[in-house]
């Protein structure tokens, strides 16, 4: 059997929002939960669980309570919420327009203090706090609810990756689902490098191998990892070009959701907002063209989303068929109406084959307790 676990990083933009937070997130996340429903189908929302501490702090009550009354909905409707965690709310700013300021080096667990020592008592309170604040928050609406499927913010489980190994499965956590295998990002904020990781569908991260190793099994934390696919210089232009043209002629025609203006991502400009159609037609345009890497993750097209599902399952399925675990994300934040039909149809190719099943996180665990320790 392969098992599919849809989810859903539940977070607002990192740099700036542009819309009221009404728009940017509780809206589009309850579109998407309706949209599971309507396929008889559960998500799992991955809690930003440091921004409702944040936006408490800031005394915007009314953002903080609305995001915990969204999460306890879903899990009253049968989805599921699972622990998502950007360290950087902690220290953030607001800057009044919508925007948020942050020293980058807390953007990451295992940055958020050079003496290693200090830093790992700061990931340790940060994974307790996490597990006991979504426990005491869900439990009341489900006495069954147990945090303990991972996610960590910018998939930030580098640098110092044994030491948020250990708090993780300290705290009780007993599934990752960060790695997105081949997947390389550095910027002022992250530092992700995945090209080494296991070439297993799924296996267990434990201190003692790192992220290039599997562990011996049942220790440490089940990997459910999100696919990706690689295609040559080639393989991506074709592949691409059809979307390419697609967007190219959208913003040309001035047709652009205005969904894709809602925020942007931390460390990002936007100088791409206010140039002209032209111009930003033949960034988008060319930015698509280049790309080489896919993974699993709701977009506009229906197209790299089968390609990825297809290509991990032709790998795996055939030596994994019944131990084979992965998960799709998306992003409520950034989805369109497109997104969401473009996602509907892609579970509905998925649910066509009998031998594909739709699990939450939850699911999972109680699936794989005779393999993963109880928390």
């Amino acid at each position: 059997m392969i098992h599919l676990l849809p989810s859903a990083d539940y977070e607002f933009y990192l740099g700036r929002n542009f819309s009221r937070e009404e728009e940017v997130l509780f809206e589009p996340t309850e579109r998407l939960l309706a949209m599971y429903e309507s396929l008889g189908l559960r998500t799992t929302l991955f809690c930003d669980v440091a921004c409702i501490w944040r936006y408490r702090e800031w005394g915007r009550e009314e953002i903080a309570s609305r995001m915990e009354q969204q999460m306890a909905d879903a899990l009253a409707r049968g989805h599921d919420v699972q622990a998502h965690l950007h360290p950087h709310w902690l220290h953030a700013r607001q800057t009044g327009d919508g925007g948020y300021q942050f020293d980058p080096r807390t953007y990451l667990l295992g940055t958020l203090d050079e003496d290693e020592a200090k830093c790992r008592l700061a990931v340790e309170h940060l994974a307790r706090r996490t597990i006991t604040y979504l426990n005491q928050l869900l439990q009341p609406v489900d006495a069954n609810y147990r945090c303990i499927a991972f996610r960590a913010g910018g998939y930030g489980l580098q640098p110092r990756t044994p030491l948020i190994l250990e708090a993780l499965i300290k705290a009780g956590f007993v599934i990752d689902s960060s790695i997105i295998p081949g997947f390389v990002f550095r910027s002022s904020t992250h530092q992700v490098d995945f090209t080494h990781t296991p070439n297993h569908p799924n296996y267990w991260l434990s201190p003692r191998t790192g992220l290039t190793q599997p562990g011996p099994d049942g220790e440490g934390l089940f990997e459910i990892p999100i696919p990706a696919i690689h295609l040559t210089p080639v393989q991506g232009f074709l592949f691409n070009l059809p979307e390419a043209l697609r967007q190219g002629l959208t913003i040309l025609a001035g047709r652009e959701s205005n969904h894709e203006r809602k925020g942007a991502p931390c460390g990002e400009t936007s100088p791409m907002l206010t140039a002209s159609r032209w111009r930003r037609a033949y960034w988008r345009s060319r930015a698509l063209l280049q790309t080489r890497f896919h993974r699993l993750e709701a977009g506009p097209c229906l197209r790299p989303m089968l390609a990825t599902f297809d290509g991990h399952l032709r790998r795996f399925s055939k030596t994994h068929r019944d131990h084979l675990h992965l998960s799709l994300n998306c992003h409520p934040k950034g989805m369109t109406s497109r997104h969401f039909d473009v996602l509907r149809r892609f579970h509905q190719h998925a649910g066509s084959s009998p031998t594909v099943r739709h699990l939450t996180f939850f699911q999972a665990w109680n699936q794989l307790q005779s393999a993963i320790p109880s928390p």
